[in-house]
């Protein structure tokens, strides 16, 4: 059985996301020609830069009876069964959370349901 692309993983999130309500949006990454004594190799590239998580979402915590509205910034990492973080990611988990943002790194739909509905943000 073949591992599940995280393309795919991440198209699941970002329904699961959507049927909540929540908004959230993948941060593109792309890649581009680069001309070298070898030939031409692709150069990546993030929107954020390197180690940028993949997913940005806007999880809403609700203080009932005063209806106080919390907007907690999540920043979602998505990896497959064999994906690990790289150092890059790592600092940006370091960076985000020291803002106090939310960084999750998440396998599957389950983990970001089971992590947003223990903290009271689904």
């Amino acid at each position: 059985m073949r591992a599940a692309k995280e393309s795919e993983i991440q198209a699941t999130i970002l329904d699961g996301l959507r049927a909540l309500h929540i908004f959230a949006f993948r941060l593109n990454t792309g890649a581009m020609p680069v001309k070298t004594a070898k030939g031409f190799r692709p150069m990546r590239f993030h929107s954020l830069g390197p180690g940028a998580a993949d997913i940005l979402a806007f999880p809403q915590r609700i203080d009932h009876p005063s209806l106080s509205i919390e907007v907690v910034p999540c920043w979602i990492e998505v990896k497959n069964d064999r994906g690990i973080q790289s150092a890059e990611q790592i600092s940006f988990q370091g960076f985000v959370e020291g803002e106090h943002h939310i960084y999750l790194m998440a396998r599957s739909w389950d983990d970001v349901l089971i992590y947003l509905t223990e903290r009271k943000l689904c």
